[in-house]
């Protein structure tokens, strides 16, 4: 697998031309997280994903929804990245979130299950060179991709006093995989093409603690802290390396608008950093932490049914955990719209958001990318 950091490691420097695919962030440790959101949280760029009892983020708000509910999404994003070597684009698909929960009968107490998107790590790259044979020159093409990622599998229960306070507690199994494929093909037809592959494997177990607290009828607080523990890699099936994953301290508040709707904030703080010495010496460029911060409104636009088609806005920036370049932490930046609305007498709900987002860092690597997000709740 060296061999295979080592040729990331020059593709994402190298001179000539080059090209990437999905993203260009995707390619270090475990690529770009990506929280497990409902489309409706989406549509307010994650600012009150806290709160949102079909987000898997906050265990305490599953306490929030009433009956069995089943819901999950599925996104499609197109993307245009610029490296020093050259600019390239591409689409992907996905469905990063798929979740169930519902109430002990006659208890305060809730229980849920989800299936989501931990990181992303979807990437290729294409380059072109040339290499000394027997004292001559030989051009070739270089192909690096891979396909996969992390993903999180949570059990929670939450339980509810009254209308107060909610608590909650999460335990996630995060999984995943990474397949490499390496290829290289030479202009001249004497010499064979080369190929390599390889796959890197994850599975770490977290846990979460959440809360909402309702101090006032307008003012909703919510808080999070959780700690995903030891990432175990196994390279082609064997035992490769650990590293510890983070811990997550986040907070949030939603403020009702007297019935006209909602306006929400909320700030994640992640130590990443904590991978930081074992990913580099494994080859890579290391880790630093992250902050995110988001703010969001959600506005009625009918007052007797505020539920049916409300306006969503959000705008959201966070600093991206591994950087291309040593040294060169990446940010992101994105704006969001969204609505949705319900029909079956109330027993399904529709949502959809779209997203424009910015990454870049100070190394000549950036992209842009829509992102249109689309949920569905059922209540059976």
């Amino acid at each position: 697998m060296r061999r295979f950091l080592t040729t990331l490691a020059l593709l994402c420097g190298a001179g000539g031309s080059a090209a990437a695919q999905s993203s260009a962030f995707d390619v270090r440790a475990l690529g770009i997280p990506q929280p497990p959101l409902s489309a409706r949280a989406v549509g307010m760029a994650g600012s009150a994903s806290l709160l949102d009892g079909m987000s898997a983020t906050n265990p305490a708000a599953i306490t929030s929804i009433i009956g069995l509910t089943i819901g999950f999404n599925m996104f499609q994003n197109w993307r245009s990245s610029t490296t020093p070597g050259g600019t390239g684009s591409g689409a992907d698909a996905g469905m990063p979130n798929l979740i169930l929960v519902n109430r002990i009968k006659d208890t305060p107490y809730y229980f849920a299950g989800s299936f989501g998107s931990y990181t992303d790590r979807d990437f290729g790259f294409v380059t072109t060179g040339s290499t000394p044979v027997n004292g001559q020159p030989v051009e070739f093409r270089d192909s690096l991709e891979s396909r996969g990622g992390t993903s999180d599998f949570r059990l929670a229960v939450g339980y509810r006093n009254k209308s107060t306070l909610a608590v909650g507690l999460g335990i996630h199994f995060i999984t995943g995989s990474n397949r490499f494929f390496l290829s290289r093909i030479f202009d001249d037809s004497l010499f064979a093409p080369v190929r390599q592959r390889s796959e890197l494997a994850y599975n770490a177990i977290g846990m979460s603690l959440g809360a909402v607290f309702h101090p006032i009828e307008p003012l909703l607080i919510s808080g999070l802290v959780r700690r995903d523990g030891s990432m175990n890699v196994d390279r082609d099936s064997l035992q490769a390396y650990t590293y510890e994953l983070p811990w997550t301290f986040a907070g949030g508040l939603q403020y009702q608008l007297k019935g006209r709707g909602t306006v929400s904030a909320e700030f994640t703080y992640t130590t990443w950093a904590d991978a930081n010495q074992e990913l580099l010496a494994n080859g890579g460029t290391g880790a630093e932490n992250s902050l995110d911060a988001a703010l969001g409104v959600e506005l009625t636009t009918s007052g007797r049914q505020p539920s049916k088609f409300p306006l969503r806005f959000g705008v959201r920036s966070r600093k991206l955990p591994f950087p291309l370049t040593p040294g060169v932490q990446p940010s992101e930046f994105s704006v969001a719209v969204g609505t949705g609305g319900r029909f079956a007498k109330n027993h399904a709900a529709a949502d959809i958001a779209l997203q424009r987002l910015w990454r870049s860092d100070d190394s000549g690597f950036s992209e842009d990318a829509w992102v249109l997000t689309f949920g569905l709740t059922l209540k059976p």
